[in-house]
C-alpha cells in the first residue's frame, strides 16, 4: 500500500488563513472547505470539486496544470483526490478518466517547460523578465 504522505513544513501565509486541514501536502491543502494553496492564494470550495469539462475530465486538474511552474502540479493532484475522496466526490470520475487527465496535464506541463527552456536560451527575457516577441 503506497501512503499519502502529510507534509508538516510551515509556509508564509500571504493570504486568507486557512479552514480546518484535513491533509496537506507541500504547497496545497485539503480543508473543511475544499482545497487551498497552503500561503492562502488559491481556494476552491468544496461544492465546486466535481466540475468537469464536456468531456467529462475533471476541470480543476486542467485548471492547476495550465497555472505555470509556480503551481506545484503534482501536489495539487494528489491533493484533488485526496479532497474528492473526502468531500464525496469519489464517484464523479472514473478511475480511468482521472488518470488519463493527470496524463495529459503532466504531459502538457512538460512541453511547456521545454519550450520556456528554449525561449530561455534562444530569446532570454530582458532584466524586468519580459520577453520580446
Amino acid at each position: 500500500m503506497t501512503l499519502i504522505r502529510t507534509d508538516k513544513r510551515r509556509v508564509k501565509s500571504r493570504g486568507q488563513r486557512l479552514g480546518c486541514i484535513w491533509w496537506q501536502g507541500k504547497q496545497w491543502a485539503v480543508t473543511a472547505m475544499g482545497i487551498e494553496r497552503r500561503d492562502g492564494c488559491y481556494f476552491i470550495a468544496k461544492d465546486r470539486l466535481g466540475e468537469g469539462c464536456d468531456d467529462g475530465s475533471p476541470d480543476w486538474l486542467l485548471h492547476i496544470a495550465e497555472k505555470g511552474k509556480h503551481y506545484d502540479f503534482d501536489d495539487f493532484a494528489t491533493a484533488y483526490l485526496v479532497a474528492l475522496a473526502l468531500h464525496g466526490y469519489g464517484d464523479y470520475f472514473s478511475p480511468a478518466n482521472l488518470l488519463d487527465t493527470i496524463d495529459r496535464c503532466t504531459s502538457m506541463r512538460k512541453r511547456t517547460a521545454a519550450f520556456n527552456k528554449f525561449c530561455d536560451k534562444h530569446d532570454p527575457p530582458d532584466k524586468d523578465g519580459f520577453r520580446c516577441m
